[in-house]
């Protein structure tokens, strides 16, 4: 779905109701007197579209922008620290293979190499 700019839908609704009431002043017929509301409802929506796409826009999100990386950054850290908490191995937690010497934790039961049994 394309979004249209408030500043379009702005533009259109003064063309269309500037360009009616030229042509309404030619004719000298209020039929085009539709056309100009049509205008002028085009240039209300533009302006509420504005005024939305103010509210909902990244510039109000600037202001928690720093927050929030600072949020991500406190959330990767954590992770950090979790992952060297759970994966802490020593030297004794280390085996190697007694047939092509590669090293594996001890929790292991083939080698991942050559397929030798560990234990």
């Amino acid at each position: 779905m394309v979004k249209i700019h408030g500043s379009v839908w702005m533009i259109l609704g003064v063309l269309m109701a500037v360009y009616s009431k030229f042509i309404q002043s030619k004719i000298q017929k209020s039929s085009l007197s539709l056309f100009f509301w049509v205008g002028i409802g085009f240039v209300v929506f533009g302006v509420f579209r504005l005024i939305i796409d103010y509210v909902l826009s990244d510039s109000s999100k600037k202001s928690r922008k720093d927050n929030d990386v600072d949020s991500v950054l406190d959330r990767l850290k954590k992770e950090k620290d979790e992952m060297s908490k759970n994966h802490v191995y020593s030297s004794k937690e280390i085996i190697s293979c007694a047939r092509c010497g590669t090293r594996h934790y001890s929790n292991s039961n083939f080698c991942h190499m050559c397929g030798y049994s560990l234990k």
